[in-house]
């Protein structure tokens, strides 16, 4: 996919050295699980050396106690996440929808804060909260979910286009071009977004390396370079 040909050639994509990176304390293994999503567990991983990993940047949004403890990491589950691992049917469609990219860019490792840090337990937050920086900084790339109002909605689905994407235009030499029908706003797309409004994602943003960011009409990167969109325009910083 031209995502990967991107984050393979691009030399702001170098790897970090191994002695400069700060691993994760905990990352979700995707081992198990198909690119189907149909079956497979996930399992809880304590991480100790570097690992290539990907990370989640998403919006909460406002649902239940009730609804979000059905997936949230806690001191009550923890240990069986580590040992025997957690169905993919608990989860919300924001995460499946970031298991499949995971797994579509070939990335075994996934990092979500609310399945990775201990949720309701101060001493774990307090300790996640200082290496949250190094955690997206040193992640392969960053999930922006820009779409997604809450962890529920998911955002690999769009809603179906007013027009064509592309019209074709002929040239004076027989052959034809196709131009599309898309206005590039990576500034009311991305930056409008309703995850954008989160104060941590002004954090998470900076820090990235580069980060794919999804949104309601078209899929962005963006890196040290610049920002390319899947319409395939180059949008110089």
């Amino acid at each position: 996919m031209a995502l990967e040909l991107i984050l393979e050639k691009h030399k702001s994509l170098q790897k970090i050295s191994d002695s400069s990176t700060v691993p994760p304390t905990r990352l979700v293994d995707l081992t198990e699980i198909d690119l189907d999503l149909d079956h497979g567990k996930l399992r809880l991983i304590a991480t100790q050396d570097p690992v290539q990993y990907i990370a989640l940047s998403h919006c909460w949004g406002v649902l239940p106690d009730e609804q979000r403890s059905q997936w949230l990491t806690t001191r009550d589950n923890v240990e069986d996440r580590l040992r025997s691992g957690f169905d993919l049917e608990v989860l919300p469609r924001t995460f499946r929808d970031a298991i499949t990219v995971t797994l579509e860019l070939g990335q075994q490792y996934l990092w979500i804060d609310s399945l990775c840090i201990i949720q309701k337990d101060e001493d774990d937050w307090e300790l996640e909260a200082g290496k949250m920086e190094a955690y997206f900084h040193n992640a392969y790339c960053t999930i922006a979910a820009t779409s997604a109002k809450d962890s529920t909605q998911g955002f690999l689905e769009r809603p179906p286009p007013s027009s064509d994407l592309w019209v074709r235009v002929p040239c004076s030499s027989g052959a034809e071009i196709f131009v599309t029908t898309f206005v590039d706003d990576f500034e009311e797309d991305v930056l409008g977004g309703l995850l954008n409004k989160r104060a941590w994602v002004l954090q998470e943003r900076a820090l990235s390396r580069r980060t794919i960011h999804f949104t309601d009409r078209q899929t962005y990167w963006e890196c040290g370079g610049g920002v390319r969109c899947e319409t395939l325009t180059y949008i110089c910083k």
